[in-house]
């Protein structure tokens, strides 16, 4: 997900999503919660998402190619 500040995402959007996965018997992970910037490259399932040059790129992450 993406939102115009951390603070949006730190005070409503977790909670959001903490009550939706709560009804449904679920919970976030807090120690594999990570909020970073757009412009930092981060792993997600097993596929690396970073900007570049103003465009999002997405490819299979480096851990994910040595494991197989």
């Amino acid at each position: 997900m993406t939102a115009v500040s951390r603070e949006i995402i730190e005070h409503n959007v977790l909670s959001a999503i903490r009550q939706f996965m709560a009804v449904r018997g679920l919970a976030l992970s807090e120690e594999k919660i990570r909020i970073t910037h757009t412009d930092e490259d981060f792993d997600f399932l097993g596929q690396n998402v970073r900007k570049y040059g103003g465009k999002l790129l997405i490819k299979q992450a480096l851990y994910a190619t040595l494991n197989d």
